[in-house]
């Protein structure tokens, strides 16, 4: 049969779409997923002003993306589910709309068009909701990384960050089964040597590495030190993107001492 991408030829298969989204449509795995990701920040308000965003994308059949925009942390869930398309399919077949999500959106050429189209999401979201929630909503690009219910772990540290100290806890705390390459890891805490990691928007940390040290502990380190959120921020080494939860330790992405890491601050809210 021909699969088409508009909805003009969809038909509701559930009797109050409204309904549907707000109550109804089962977001549990994206909830799971994005709590495992984003542990600091209330994923079930993130979640809950994501369904009312569906909701106004359906009451303005904004199928293609052209007239509202969410803010970065309500992107975050959106791009989640897109992902999930055994729930994000049958959701635009029940409600009988495609919610597109255009990827061009958050790109600098379309900056004045998503101006509109946040300006558009705010009025909306006013007159059917009621006020937002500033910590959910923020359309400014500003990500922060704690909302209510969820307090910071860390505030913004300043000096040298050691990242030997947990690695060398890690050995004393090894079974006996684990002699073998516990002194290994033990001589390897040895080699300390003090890198650089350094924001575009001027956040800088000086750490203090051993060769063993993986990657997902500078960038948890570099995030707690500023209160920084996860989804915002793109990590860079030699040139090269690395997830922030990569298990790659310094010693696999040639990272010698001196080096500066780069952190980038990635678009967000199509």
């Amino acid at each position: 049969m021909p699969i088409t991408t508009a909805s003009d030829s969809l038909v509701a298969t559930t009797a109050d779409p409204i309904k549907f989204l707000l109550d109804e449509l089962n977001l549990e795995g994206v909830t799971r997923r994005l709590e495992a990701k984003y542990p600091t920040l209330d994923i079930q308000l993130m979640v809950k002003d994501y369904r009312r965003f569906l909701v106004l994308k359906y009451e303005h059949r904004d199928e293609n993306a052209t007239h509202l925009s969410p803010s970065p942390l309500i992107d975050q869930v959106w791009h989640e589910h897109v992902l999930d398309t055994q729930s994000y399919i049958p959701m635009c077949l029940a409600i009988g709309l495609w919610i597109h999500h255009d990827p061009d959106g958050a790109s600098d050429h379309d900056a004045a068009n998503r101006a509109r189209r946040r300006e558009n999401t705010v009025d909306s979201y006013t007159a059917r909701f009621g006020p937002m929630n500033q910590d959910v909503w923020d359309m400014d690009g500003m990500c922060r990384p704690y909302l209510p219910g969820r307090a910071p772990p860390a505030t913004t540290r300043t000096g040298l960050i050691r990242l030997h100290d947990e690695i060398e806890e890690d050995v004393e705390d090894a079974s006996d089964e684990e002699a073998d390459g516990r002194a290994a890891k033990r001589r390897r805490a040895e080699k300390r040597f003090t890198i650089r990691v350094e924001s575009t928007e001027g956040y800088t940390s000086f750490m203090q590495v051993t060769e063993s040290t993986p990657f997902r502990a500078i960038a948890a380190a570099f995030l707690n030190a500023h209160g920084l959120s996860v989804g915002c921020w793109r990590f860079y080494v030699h040139d090269n993107r690395i997830e922030p939860d990569a298990e790659s330790s310094v010693r696999e992405l040639n990272v010698e001492e001196g080096d500066t890491l780069e952190v980038v601050k990635q678009q967000g809210g199509c």
